[in-house]
């Protein structure tokens, strides 16, 4: 490894003025990425992310949260890096409501509580 990389990578940052078409900063490469395909859907999903966490809140009260997560894996091969991308985005569930069930002596689930007598439904009827 030559010294400029090893200087380069020690101080995290290089002395030397950029060159012609060198990166120098995050954005700018993110926007080089995928022949800023990339740049334009991570932009759109930031639109969408943004009318999902509206509607949500008009709908359901509360305050959303969603998730974007951009992956990087930089792999350097016989002296060309390969930077393959990837995203993953997280939107709110809307609300569930929520169900009571009891368990029984064999295991199941019931929406009747076993150690409760029935007050309804069919049960003997005396004649007098």
């Amino acid at each position: 490894m030559s010294t400029r990389f090893l200087e380069s990578r020690e101080t995290g940052m290089s002395d030397t003025a950029p060159e012609p078409g060198e990166i120098t900063s995050f954005a700018t490469f993110i926007a080089q990425l995928e022949d800023g395909d990339l740049n334009a859907d991570l932009s759109k999903l930031l639109q969408e992310i943004g009318a999902a966490l509206s509607n949500h809140a008009i709908e359901h009260g509360g305050k959303p949260t969603a998730r974007l997560s951009v992956g990087l894996a930089i792999t350097l091969d016989s002296g060309v890096f390969q930077i393959k991308a990837t995203k993953k985005v997280t939107l709110p569930d809307p609300p569930r409501r929520q169900t009571i069930m009891y368990g029984t002596a064999s295991n199941r689930f019931s929406v009747r509580n076993p150690r409760q007598s029935e007050l309804f439904g069919p049960r003997e009827v005396k004649t007098v």
